[in-house]
């Protein structure tokens, strides 16, 4: 007697694909437009100016898998309870001003329940010859805490955003079976990215956070 064994493959959760990464400001500094010079009697003042720009496309790495990819590739991505997906986004500040300091803050709305968001700030180092982590100075921020750029001189960053999803067991479809079994798609949204001035020190009620230091909340 012949036994007929039906194929069978492992059902994965499939990465939605995170559209876009929209940039704001905030603070009471907003736009380059507002950079201007103001003669107010025998003084001349000049606004501050406090900008966020893409610098480059959205990257991602699966650390279990061993696999990298585009945002594009990101759609047709395929992980499995209690893995990660570390998303890196390059960024150009423009901060000017007496006595400024700036907060970074990063929103994902689309993270499953039961998931994990964490993320931090790098920056290109000459000795290391590559982006090194500056915020927090060790470990991760979550994603409701903002990070308080840690100098001001430097203008191009990396936000590296870890999603760790939950764990669970594991399920086996039928390849065969019709219609075709798919993935669960897990839409992760638009992650937005908001650089806010820190209203601190003096003057103000709260003293400034040191630079790089996580800050709850908003900025």
């Amino acid at each position: 007697m012949s036994v007929l064994m039906r194929p069978r493959r492992l059902w994965r959760w499939m990465a939605g694909l995170v559209a876009a990464v929209v940039l704001s400001t905030g603070g009471g500094m907003a736009a380059a437009s507002w950079h201007a010079n103001a003669p107010i009697g025998s003084a001349t003042f000049t606004a501050g100016d406090l900008s966020l720009t893409l610098d480059g496309p959205l990257s991602w790495v699966c650390p279990e898998q061993a696999a990298s990819g585009n945002a594009t590739e990101l759609g047709s991505f395929l992980l499995a309870p209690g893995q990660s997906l570390v998303l890196r986004q390059a960024i150009e500040t423009v901060t000017s001003g007496d006595n400024l300091s700036v907060a970074l803050s990063v929103v994902l709305p689309g993270l499953p329940g039961g998931s994990t968001g964490t993320w931090h700030l790098e920056a290109y180092d000459p000795q290391a010859a590559g982006d090194v982590q500056v915020a927090p100075a060790s470990g991760e921020a979550t994603l409701d805490q903002a990070l308080v750029l840690p100098d001001l001189d430097v203008t191009q960053w990396v936000v590296v955003v870890t999603v760790g999803l939950p764990a669970g067991d594991l399920d086996w479809v039928d390849p065969t079976a019709s219609p075709s079994p798919s993935a669960t798609p897990l839409n992760l949204g638009m992650m937005t990215v908001t650089a806010d001035q820190v209203r601190c020190g003096t003057g103000f009620t709260a003293a400034c956070p040191a630079p790089g230091e996580a800050t709850d909340g908003q900025a």
